[in-house]
């Protein structure tokens, strides 16, 4: 999505559809005979990716909307758009070495244990909802303490 699907969406449009769309995502509401939403999508605590329809005339659309600090608002709209669940990443810890003989052996002890699992939650729950670099830090220093790094994976949605 650009500043141009936003800028186009204006100009086919107008401002006070993109103003409701925009509200009724905020609301998690649909506007009958205007928005109908079909999934709304936590990215973290201040980011969501709305998908749905619209209304205009007598043409229906499917739209993706973004909010929040990444992107501001953004729309991408289209008579076919393709939507897709966005992809989910996650937080794990992995070994600073993998050769290492630690890494070879302990790490993947580590892996099974209910402490390691734990603190792997507790780390994406956090960057979930308080998404900051104090956070991060946190768990770098943690990580590295142990002998680990931290890598994004992707999960599939």
């Amino acid at each position: 999505m650009t500043k141009d699907m936003t800028d186009n969406f204006i100009r086919d449009f107008g401002e006070d559809l993109l103003e409701a769309i925009c509200e009724a995502a905020w609301n998690r509401e649909n506007v009958d005979g205007l928005v109908f939403f079909m999934d709304h999508h936590m990215r973290d605590a201040a980011n969501w990716l709305h998908q749905g329809t619209f209304q205009y005339g007598e043409k229906e659309y499917l739209f993706e909307l973004e909010q929040g600090n990444w992107r501001g608002c953004a729309i991408e709209y289209g008579e076919n758009l393709d939507l897709k669940p966005p992809a989910v990443f996650r937080k794990v810890f992995r070994p600073r070495d993998p050769e290492h003989q630690t890494a070879k052996v302990v790490f993947p002890l580590w892996q099974k244990e209910e402490w390691f699992k734990k603190k792997q939650g507790e780390m994406n729950y956090d960057l979930t909802f308080s998404p900051t670099t104090q956070t991060i830090q946190h768990y770098r220093d943690w990580a590295a303490k142990k002998g680990m790094v931290i890598e994004t994976e992707m999960v599939q949605p």
